[in-house]
C-alpha cells in the first residue's frame, strides 16, 4: 500500500485502496484477531493520511457471503457506490 500510494502522491494522482478483511475469528486464533484488528486500524489510519491527495482507502469484508448462515443470499448484485446510483449519476466531488 505504502509503494502504491507513493507512486500516486508523486504523480499527483487519485487513486483507490481496498483492503480485504473479515470479521470476528474463532476461539483460539489470537494473531488471527491481531492481523485482522490491525488491517481495521490501517484502514482508518491510511484514509486519514491519504485523503488529502485523492486517495480513498476502504476495507470490504465479505465473510458474511460465504458462510453456512449465508446460503439464502444468492443472485445478489451488492453496490457500495458512495450513493452514486440513487443520485442520478452524480454527486458532489
Amino acid at each position: 500500500m505504502q509503494a502504491f500510494a507513493e507512486r500516486l502522491v508523486e504523480r499527483s494522482r487519485p487513486g483507490r485502496i481496498v483492503i480485504f478483511t473479515s470479521g470476528p475469528p474463532q476461539t483460539g486464533a489470537i494473531a488471527y484477531a491481531a492481523s485482522k484488528g490491525a488491517l481495521e486500524w490501517i484502514t482508518l489510519s491510511a484514509a486519514a493520511e491519504l485523503g488529502r491527495f485523492g486517495i480513498t482507502v476502504n476495507a470490504v469484508n465479505p465473510g458474511f457471503l460465504l458462510s453456512e448462515d449465508a446460503g439464502f443470499i444468492d443472485g445478489q448484485l451488492i453496490t457500495s457506490d458512495g450513493g452514486h446510483g440513487v443520485a442520478d449519476g452524480s454527486w458532489p466531488r
